[in-house]
């Protein structure tokens, strides 16, 4: 009888012990990978700091916080020093890299070759004048063209790409006016409000990660 009870205490034991779940905690790279995808660089920044990883990685994603601090004088700079290891990086940190490259790459011909003055008339009210931006610039006119600048990117994406992107860039530009009539107030004032700096609009959307690429990102050194 007492060996019966033992052994249905026992089983009843076993069974309680299997009913708890074993909680599972997410290790260092995993939270890393978790807080790049949030953008929570604070967090990110801790994590780091109990993060084994090689030193590609880690100016990899200093030159990504750079970025999306709109940094692009220091990103331009990080770029450069990392471009000597390009060639020793592997698939997933060489695609970051082509990535923020690209988009830094297509401001600089934005600005350079399609950024349109601000081109404001005062008549009864305020209107926004035509731009008359000419996307085939550097067809017609290579002085006006950002050659070093499309020279790099003509080696991540076509010349028929750079255009429809630098198309799109404008069609968000405030002060861009593609159409050939004046536009009302609300369209000159916006102009002014960005030319000002009291209206901030994203005219390309910075290179976007999911954890799951974040994670590959690094765990593949």
């Amino acid at each position: 009888m007492k060996i019966k009870l033992f052994s249905i205490a026992l089983i009843s034991l076993l069974v309680i012990s299997c009913g708890k779940p074993t909680e599972v905690k997410p290790d260092n790279k995993t939270l890393l990978a978790q807080a790049l995808y949030l953008k929570d660089f604070n967090l990110a920044q801790r994590q780091l700091a109990n993060t084994k990883l090689s030193k590609n990685t880690k100016n990899l994603i200093k030159a990504n916080q750079i970025m999306h601090q709109s940094n692009e004088p220091s990103l331009q700079r990080e770029l450069e020093y990392l471009h000597q290891f390009y060639s020793h990086m592997n698939p997933f940190h060489q695609n970051l890299y082509n990535q923020m490259r690209q988009w830094l790459l297509l401001k600089q011909i934005y600005r350079t070759e399609i950024a349109p003055p601000v081109r404001i008339l005062q008549r009864k009210e305020l209107y926004l004048a035509p731009s008359n931006i000419n996307f085939n610039i550097c067809q017609t006119t290579p002085a006006r063209c950002a050659s070093e600048q499309r020279a790099e990117l003509t080696k991540l994406i076509t010349t028929e790409v750079i255009e429809q992107e630098l198309k799109k860039m404008a069609l968000k530009d405030p002060c861009a006016n593609l159409s050939n009539s004046l536009k009302d107030s609300t369209f000159a004032n916006r102009c002014l409000n960005s030319s000002k700096g009291d209206l901030r609009i994203e005219l390309l959307s910075k290179p976007f990660l999911t954890q799951s690429k974040w994670l590959q990102v690094i765990n593949n050194e």
